[in-house]
């Protein structure tokens, strides 16, 4: 086997990407000529069903390496984060004080390793609990989850 061939074996081997405390299995899709989400055995690049990743056989790489402490925002960064959001909930939109606000993550901590301001909104504590450590495309996709989450439990 020649180096190009080697290497080009191993660019399409799957991965085993880590996120801080978190793993997803990365399957090459030739279609796309990529590296993609393989979740639920479903190819998320083009939705395509894919056999399950044996993550006994995989390139292992290291996307976010874990170790960051949380950040705790000033109460200067809440209130500037409360004001652009007015002063309301992100997800279900009800009232918030300086003492209801919960000061989520979006994309969660274990995911991204990192505290960017711009990861944190201003939830109920309703919300903040339901969502917990859940990842969403966008805060409407949350905002319809977490929603129908209250409902189901007769929450308003």
């Amino acid at each position: 086997m020649t180096d190009w061939q080697e290497q080009n074996e191993n660019e399409q081997r799957d991965i085993l990407s880590i996120y801080g405390s978190v793993s997803f299995g990365k399957r090459y899709c030739p279609k796309c000529k990529r590296h993609a989400f393989v979740i639920d055995g479903i190819l998320q690049c083009c939705e395509r069903r894919v056999s399950e990743i044996d993550r006994n056989d995989v390139i292992v790489k290291v996307e976010s390496p874990g170790g960051m402490k949380r950040r705790h925002l000033t109460m200067k960064k809440k209130i500037v984060i409360l004001k652009s959001q007015r002063w309301k909930c992100i997800y279900c939109e009800c009232e918030l004080t300086e003492d209801s606000a919960r000061f989520d993550h979006f994309v969660p901590f274990h995911f991204l390793q990192t505290n960017p301001v711009s990861n944190f909104v201003a939830a109920c504590e309703i919300c903040n609990t339901l969502k917990a450590d859940m990842m969403f495309e966008n805060i409407n996709d949350a905002s319809k989850y977490l929603k129908k989450k209250r409902n189901d439990k007769g929450i308003q």
